[in-house]
Parts: C-alpha cells; sequence; structure tokens
C-alpha cells in the first residue's frame, strides 16, 4: 500500500514578488512481506520567498508516528536563485542553496531515503543551472546540470538534455 495525501495547501502572496506557501502532507507505506518499510508520515512545509527571484528560505519537518518508529527530519534550506528570459532567445537559470538536515534514524533504510531527500545527515550544498530555448516554434530543447555536495560524500554531478516536439 503506498498513500500519499496532501491534507493542506496554503499561498499567500504578499507582493508582487514575496511569497509565503505551507503544505501539510500524509503518506504511508506499507509493505505486507517487510516490516522495515512500514511507515507513516506527517510532513509540514513552510516556503518563504523573500524576492521570488533571488532567495528562500524553506523549513521542512517530517514525523514518523510513534507505532512505525517515530523517526523525525527537519531541513532547513536557504537559497538564491536567479533567472533571465529575452524573447525569442530563451531561458537562463541558476541556483544555490545550503540545506541543513536533521535526522534522527537510519539513513540507509527506505524512511531515511524518503526523509533525507536524496541528502545527507547534516550540511548538503546544492546548485544548478539550466537553458531552455524553442527552436521553429515546434522543438523545445532544454540543457541543465544538476550537483549537490555533503559533508561525508564525494560530490554528485547530474547533467540533461531535453528535446521535446510540441504540437
Amino acid at each position: 500500500v503506498n498513500e500519499s495525501i496532501r491534507l493542506l495547501e496554503k499561498n499567500i502572496n504578499l507582493t508582487k514578488k514575496a511569497r509565503i506557501s505551507q503544505f501539510l502532507n500524509s503518506k504511508k507505506i506499507h509493505h505486507e512481506l517487510d516490516d522495515i518499510k512500514k511507515y507513516k508520515l506527517n510532513n509540514f512545509e513552510f516556503i518563504n520567498f523573500i524576492f521570488l527571484k533571488d532567495t528562500l528560505f524553506k523549513y521542512f519537518k517530517a514525523c514518523n508516528t510513534e507505532q512505525y518508529g517515530g523517526e523525525t527530519a527537519i531541513n532547513i534550506e536557504l537559497g538564491t536563485e536567479f533567472r533571465y528570459t529575452e524573447a525569442g532567445k530563451g531561458a537562463f537559470n541558476a541556483g544555490f542553496s545550503f540545506i541543513n538536515v536533521d535526522f534522527d534514524g537510519i539513513a540507509s533504510s527506505t524512511l531515511g531515503y524518503e526523509l533525507l531527500r536524496g541528502l545527507q545527515n547534516g550540511n548538503n550544498s546544492t546548485w544548478k543551472i539550466g537553458y531552455q530555448r524553442t527552436l521553429s516554434n515546434s522543438v523545445q530543447v532544454v540543457v541543465s546540470y544538476d550537483g549537490r555536495k555533503s559533508k561525508y560524500a564525494d560530490v554528485i554531478h547530474l547533467g540533461r538534455l531535453v528535446a521535446r516536439y510540441l504540437f
């Protein structure tokens, strides 16, 4: 059984450049043959975009129910993002984030992977660069690079090239 429910989503636009978003989710995983893969999470995420295209702050907290172990994770993210768009030419974006993760469970478990969101316990850095362009009104090309680094893990690099036909 894999069940995910968004209980609450709330967006508040303060100005054209500032927005606050809140999310409350519930996710339940129940594997009949493996007790280790059973968990029920309730998580809260708060995102405050100080300036939509410049700085962001995210707070994420998730708790497994006591019945399945009671693990918790708290992620605090501070980052910056830049976007530049020129009509007919394309769009360029770049960003960098510092993320502190405090997880009190087993990182190599299914639940650990879910709560760590691909990061490691402790301090993490992520960055991204991307370019998107539409060619001849029907083909869109996207080139992107993402990276992340944790204190005890090697740098992870991920590059993508996507071509889409628009009709």
